[in-house]
């Protein structure tokens, strides 16, 4: 790459990033030029119910969609450290709360063609989670 970001643009890479959605709220021009310029998005909607899942997230995912990107909501699985709230991840509800809360997720979003379904972050967290 040389070093020079243009190189990404003048090779038509696709690029997929995540974002925290507070960021629609806090910076709405920027984060949506920044949307805009990829290919698609995961929000990164650390929480574990689905109605604060899709409150979080709501700003990014209307840019998301008005901009016609594919997107996935991005949910925590790993236990969080001192100072961060226990409803920013699913490591204290179990498998079952998981599953539960993403199924409300997936009915919400089943008629927006630009949702792509659920990234959970932490592979190993999520294999462990209790039932």
């Amino acid at each position: 790459m040389g070093g020079d970001p243009r190189w990404v643009f003048e090779h038509s890479v696709a690029i997929e990033i995540d974002m925290a959605p507070w960021l629609f709220s806090v910076v709405p021009v920027e984060a949506g030029r920044v949307l805009r310029a990829t290919a698609s998005v995961t929000v990164l909607a650390y929480r574990d119910r689905a109605d604060s899942i899709l409150e979080f997230a709501g700003p990014a995912l209307m840019v998301a969609t008005a901009s016609r990107r594919p997107f996935r909501l991005g949910v925590e699985t790993m236990l969080v450290g001192p100072g961060v709230p226990p409803e920013t991840t699913f490591a204290d509800d179990g498998a079952a709360v998981l599953n539960r809360e993403l199924a409300v997720v997936d009915a919400e979003l089943a008629d927006n063609p630009h949702y792509r379904g659920v990234a959970v972050h932490h592979w190993a967290a999520w294999r462990d989670l209790r039932p």
